[in-house]
């Protein structure tokens, strides 16, 4: 009785970390995401100078960039900054139901995800995976599934 008194105290830490673990990940994915933002005001200057550069000079060798080119690149852009922003709210929503003992399997969802991310995503995904598939902690779930 006493050992599985010791594993719920461990498991309780565990999972208080990953609480905290997803939470500034979370964080550190949704101000990279920002920093991606800044990538697209830049490139958008950057081509706002090409065209007004290419149409005020009488340079011969200049040539812009094929305006598809530049489209696409921050067609490309936008999506990569929707993407990291998910993903980073996905971490601070999934700290809130590992908190709350809720939606383990969205839990073990986001960690699949982190682990695409190397090499901070891949450490907290396997260790959310090993945590979260412990029969241990599978009994923390089970009472609220049931309500």
């Amino acid at each position: 009785m006493e050992e599985l008194n010791k594993q719920a105290i461990i498991d309780e830490e565990h999972l208080k970390l990953l609480v905290i673990f997803h939470r500034i990940y979370g964080i550190l994915v949704i101000a990279f995401s920002l920093l991606g933002f800044l990538y697209f005001l830049l490139f958008n200057f950057l081509l706002s100078f090409s065209k007004n550069y290419s149409r005020f000079t009488n340079e011969i060798n200049f040539q812009a960039l094929p305006q598809e080119f530049l489209n696409l690149f921050l067609i490309i852009i936008v999506v990569v900054i929707i993407i990291s922003l998910t993903i980073g709210v996905c971490n601070l929503l999934s700290a809130q139901y590992i908190k709350k003992r809720k939606l383990r399997i969205f839990s073990i969802v986001i960690a699949c995800i982190d682990c695409l991310s190397f090499p901070l995503g891949t450490i907290l995904g396997v260790m959310t995976l090993v945590v979260l598939s412990r029969n241990s902690v599978i009994e923390f779930y089970k009472p609220l599934n049931n309500i």
